[in-house]
């Protein structure tokens, strides 16, 4: 497949398990990201793989990709429930984020991010958002976390020095909020 001009690979190539070896040097792939490629077979195959869950179980699971981005394949999919980011190096959570309506749980542990957009309030199903050791949140926490409703837990262990200030809102609708 090598020196074609190839842009993206077919999700049901994730289930291609037994492959071990695929040349696609001087193709201009977009998907999957050139951080999952540079890992190796196995884990571009995964990701494909997770890419198809995405749209079979409404869940998304692209922990450890070595991810630098959240790739906006998340966004081809209105009804995903779950989305696992954890353990990768995820600079920012992209304000698209907003448009998950069903969303209800979001991890995003050992990242490197340093704030949360605003949209994620609009992720009014959210029950858990999990932020533990993800990056260091600096300036004020987004004020959409007020309209998070159905929130139970929010985790914001080790974040290396949560500054700013917490809305005083958090809490006042939601009584079974865990912090």
């Amino acid at each position: 497949l090598a020196r074609n001009r190839i842009t993206s690979l077919p999700f049901e190539w994730g289930y291609l398990t037994n492959v071990t070896e695929l040349n696609l040097t001087g193709n201009h792939l977009a998907d999957p990201p050139m951080e999952v490629r540079r890992i190796g077979v196995a884990h571009m195959l995964r990701y494909l793989r997770q890419v198809m869950s995405c749209f079979l179980n409404n869940s998304l699971d692209f922990a450890g990709l070595n991810l630098t981005e959240a790739p906006l394949v998340f966004t081809r999919n209105p009804s995903l429930i779950e989305m696992y980011l954890d353990n990768n190096r995820i600079k920012v959570l992209p304000p698209e984020i907003g448009r998950l309506p069903r969303m209800k749980i979001l991890s995003l542990t050992f990242n490197k991010l340093t704030a949360l957009p605003e949209s994620i309030g609009d992720l009014t199903n959210l029950t858990s958002i999990d932020y533990t050791d993800a990056g260091t949140l600096s300036g004020t926490l987004p004020r959409g976390l007020c309209n998070l409703r159905k929130l139970q837990k929010l985790e914001f262990q080790d974040t290396g020095g949560l500054s700013g200030t917490i809305p005083d809102c958090l809490g006042e609708d939601q009584p079974r909020l865990s912090m």
